[in-house]
C-alpha cells in the first residue's frame, strides 16, 4: 500500500495508489463499487462487473468526474514488505 501516510483510503485510489512487488496490486484493483455525485448533482453508483474499462478510468480520474463518498473493497489479509 502507499507509503504516504497523510493519504486516506479514497485519495490514494483516486490517485493511483500502488503497492510493491510484482504481486501487489495498485489499491484500485480491490475496488468493486463506487458511489459519487457528479458535477451536475446527481447521486451515482458503478461497479466494476457492469462497467468493465470505464470503471478503472473513473478510478484513476484524480476524481474529477465527481466527489466519491462510498467504496466497496475487497477485503485481503495483510502482508509485511
Amino acid at each position: 500500500m502507499p507509503s504516504d501516510l497523510d493519504q486516506n483510503i479514497v485519495s490514494s485510489i483516486m490517485t493511483g495508489g500502488h503497492g510493491s512487488g510484482i504481486h501487489n496490486f495498485a489499491m484500485a484493483e480491490y475496488v468493486r463499487q463506487v458511489s459519487f455525485v457528479d458535477p451536475t448533482g446527481l447521486a451515482k453508483s458503478m461497479t466494476r462487473d457492469y462497467y468493465g474499462d470505464q470503471f478503472l478510468l473513473f478510478l484513476n480520474s484524480f476524481s474529477t468526474v465527481g466527489i466519491v463518498y462510498e467504496l466497496q473493497l475487497v477485503i485481503v489479509e495483510a502482508y509485511a514488505v
